[in-house]
């Protein structure tokens, strides 16, 4: 989405927090182990376990596995959080939560164990990638049945269940493929027409450069009412902050806190 991130990111490594570790992260990454655990019959790795397994990781996890496997035919073969590599970009690899490769079908599914704004299966590149590099070596008609899936039991209002899909084709499946693989390629070798900063709060959620982007800051200060005879203040005390000031800094809290 903003294709001059990763360069940006690269050339200001040494600004860029050095860790992304954070209990959200680690929390989900006990979830996907005792997940995978359950899908392969085994105990959870303790390796694999940076938080305590507590009892709605295992709810979560089961219900989680009961589905997957109702995806299954005979015949059919299963991919389990397993780690291969990018056919854009063999040198990186994709972690596959799960495939499933049918006689007459494919599935791809997702599971998304954080607790945030739920996640769309509809034409989502991520899952696009799964399904590409699962189904490497793996001949498949245009309009083979293809179905993505986005299992988040934490996200998603309780009508309308933990899981969402998309149906969708081979052929479409690797449309938007293309697509990818072109703008990687052109961000590889920055061309000028390609690469661009594209600011949203969807876009920079995940970014390690948000916090010292300009194109970011300048996107978040477009609603600021901007007054000219009010100079900024070095780190003033609250004793001499003015009532116009302070009237500002709420009104704009929401933007300065971002």
């Amino acid at each position: 989405t903003c294709t001059a991130s990763p360069h940006f990111i690269l050339e200001n490594h040494d600004r860029v927090p050095q860790s992304s570790d954070t209990k959200y992260n680690r929390e989900g990454t006990t979830a996907h182990e005792v997940a995978a655990a359950f899908l392969q019959d085994r105990a959870p790795d303790p390796k694999e376990c940076p938080t305590p397994i507590d009892s709605a990781m295992l709810t979560h996890g089961w219900n989680y596995m009961d589905y997957v496997l109702g995806l299954l035919e005979p015949g059919g073969r299963m991919i389990v959080e397993q780690k291969l590599p990018l056919w854009y970009m063999p040198e990186r690899n994709a972690k596959v939560d799960v495939v499933i490769i049918n006689p007459n079908s494919l599935h791809v599914v997702d599971y998304k164990y954080g607790e945030g704004v739920p996640v769309s299966p509809v034409e989502n590149k991520q899952v696009v990638i799964y399904a590409k590099v699962a189904a490497t070596g793996t001949e498949f008609m245009d309009n083979f049945p293809v179905f993505s899936h986005i299992y988040q039991p934490r996200g998603r209002a309780g009508e309308s269940g933990p899981a969402h899909v998309w149906e969708t084709t081979w052929g479409e499946v690797n449309d938007i493929a293309k697509g990818i693989h072109l703008m990687a390629e052109a961000i590889q070798v920055k061309e000028p027409l390609v690469i661009e900063f594209a600011p949203s709060e969807k876009a920079c959620q995940w970014c390690p450069a948000k916090g010292f982007c300009t194109a970011r800051q300048a996107s978040l200060a477009e609603g600021f009412e901007v007054i000219d005879e009010l100079q900024p203040l070095p780190s003033p005390g609250t004793a001499v902050i003015s009532e116009e000031q302070l009237v500002r800094i709420l009104k704009h809290k929401a933007q300065m806190v971002k």
